[in-house]
């Protein structure tokens, strides 16, 4: 079952943020496509990559001097803190969550990456910043 399915109108035209969104849809639809036997390994999958992907977008923020960093940063907040709390509720056996969870935040990510992350991608080029994904 695919959740997400990476499209045009989700491409900034930037390597490496078009390159951690089509992971970040990947690791969603496995989540929404996962059962009770790998809900908790594509949950843990998906928040580890998720905390990297946005601590990475939070640093180009900061970086590059992108005024609007805290509404950015919110949005990630607020997703990081459901995500947790899914995984931590899966960890205890409700294995039913990952579906819905994997909807919600596809609904999400539509908007987020074509208005903030746009944005972001637009100061960005203004500033003669380009985002590079710092070694794990």
């Amino acid at each position: 079952m695919t959740t997400l399915a990476w499209s045009p109108t989700l491409a900034l035209n930037d390597v490496v943020m078009d390159h951690t969104h089509e992971e970040f849809i990947e690791l969603l639809n496995a989540v929404g496509a996962a059962g009770p036997d790998t809900i908790e390994a594509a949950m843990r999958a998906f928040v580890e990559h998720t905390e990297q992907h946005f601590a990475e977008e939070e640093r180009w923020m900061t970086e590059s001097g992108f005024p609007p960093l805290g509404c950015h940063q919110n949005q990630h907040n607020m997703v990081m803190q459901v995500a947790r709390e899914v995984c931590a509720r899966v960890a205890k056996g409700e294995t039913t969550l990952g579906a819905p969870f994997a909807q919600a935040v596809a609904e999400w990510f539509g908007d987020h990456v074509t208005v903030m992350d746009a944005i972001l991608k637009q100061y960005m080029d203004m500033q003669g910043y380009t985002p590079v994904m710092q070694a794990a």
